[in-house]
């Protein structure tokens, strides 16, 4: 304030020394130090809000670790229990035991794709699907026969691929293309996990690999989602 007027000046940092200028005075000189104060609020509004996601993110990650540590502890018990062990950091078959291995049945099976899967199973008729949904249990032989079909079995009852499935159907939306190109790729890719002559064992955990593999993928790319956000 000079002889009752205000005046607003600012400062700023030129080399070692504070510099202050001229910005306006009277009434243009309150309204100037108003909208300094109001943007230098928001920029403190938006660091808190950035603290409060990297905070939430934090919490997310470390709740992903301990599912993976779970995830993890189950393989190992699995694998100990069907006689691999660790080596060096390395998981391997313990030399004298007997691995289960898949029957060309289950070969016969082994896809993802759900198009190859009907190609060997079969279709069941509409009618009898249809009563299959409101629970008739009048059906269950038709069904029952249908399900001696180790792909029929699988086109209905693996696990694994529905779940796939939701996480495609999250990731690719509507886009046919990249759906199927997607559920391709998850299915070459188990399949290359379990190696030629694979056990049950050896499907079982490349199945979980791809679809943690799937789950982790989904959520990098929410996270790269949200970075483009800010």
């Amino acid at each position: 304030m000079r002889n009752g007027k205000p005046y607003y000046y600012t400062s700023r940092r030129v080399g070692a020394r504070v510099a202050r200028e001229y910005q306006s005075c009277g009434r243009v000189a309150t309204l100037s130090a108003q909208l300094d104060e109001c943007t230098r609020t928001l920029r403190r509004i938006d660091r808190s809000q950035d603290r409060l996601r990297l905070i939430k993110r934090q919490r997310i990650n470390t709740k992903l670790r301990k599912w993976l540590a779970r995830v993890n502890a189950t393989v190992a018990d699995a694998l100990t229990t069907n006689g691999w062990h660790r080596h060096k950091r390395e998981w391997r078959r313990k030399r004298g035991d007997a691995m289960v291995t898949l029957t060309k049945s289950d070969a016969a099976r082994s896809t993802w794709v759900p198009s190859e899967l009907i190609a060997t199973a079969g279709t069941l008729s509409a009618e009898v699907a249809k009563k299959a949904k409101i629970g008739d249990r009048t059906v269950l032989g038709e069904i029952n026969w249908f399900l001696d079909n180790p792909a029929a079995t699988a086109l209905y009852g693996d696990v694994g691929r529905h779940i796939l499935n939701r996480w495609i159907v999250l990731q690719a939306g509507e886009d046919v293309l990249r759906r199927q190109a997607m559920l391709r790729f998850a299915s070459d890719l188990r399949t290359q996990l379990a190696g030629a002559k694979p056990t049950a064992l050896d499907y079982l955990l490349a199945e979980r690999v791809v679809l943690a593999w799937t789950f982790l993928n989904f959520c990098d790319l929410q996270y790269v989602a949200s970075i483009e956000t800010l």
